[in-house]
């Protein structure tokens, strides 16, 4: 299966064209340390954090605004899908309408899905896994130290 990309960047040593699969915005736990495939060098992908260093984004772990995503989800996928019957009723098949119905229906569970891990304290022992495996990672002093080297903010406990 080919590998959607969203973002393209320079590797900061050769200059290679760096694919990353998901968008800049991404904020994601985990290793921030790549590989370039030209070179071989590390760098610093800054949509992931080590949360050791970084910990818990309170966003992360609250249901604020759950209202608001889960209404406003609602109504466009509502509006959305009721515009796709008129126009399938109509002997017209929107694809792109029925694309973009699908990713607000989407949205709409997934909005529900996240509330209940974060209100049955499921999403927090995830991120406290999470946490554990980045403290793992950050005691081995080898990594700590490319870690520094390529620029991200370890504190000295892990040098």
């Amino acid at each position: 299966m080919a590998k959607i990309t969203y973002q393209t960047s320079s590797c900061p040593s050769c200059g290679a064209t760096l694919e990353i699969s998901m968008p800049g915005s991404a904020y994601l736990y985990g290793s921030p340390i790549r590989q370039c495939p030209s070179c071989g060098n590390s760098y610093w992908d800054q949509n992931y954090h080590e949360i050791a260093v970084e910990g818990i984004r309170e966003a992360d772990v609250t249901v604020k605004n759950f209202g608001q995503n889960l209404f406003g989800s609602l109504v466009a996928t509502v509006i959305c899908g009721g515009l796709l019957g008129f126009f399938l009723n109509r002997g017209r098949l929107h694809i792109g309408l029925l694309i973009v119905t699908a990713f607000f229906a989407l949205f709409f569970v997934y909005t529900i899905v996240n509330a209940i891990k974060i209100k049955s304290g499921s999403k927090q022992k995830e991120l406290e896994r999470e946490r554990q495996e980045s403290i793992r990672r950050l005691q081995d002093r080898e990594y700590a130290w490319m870690l520094k080297n390529i620029g991200y903010p370890v504190p000295e406990q892990y040098l």
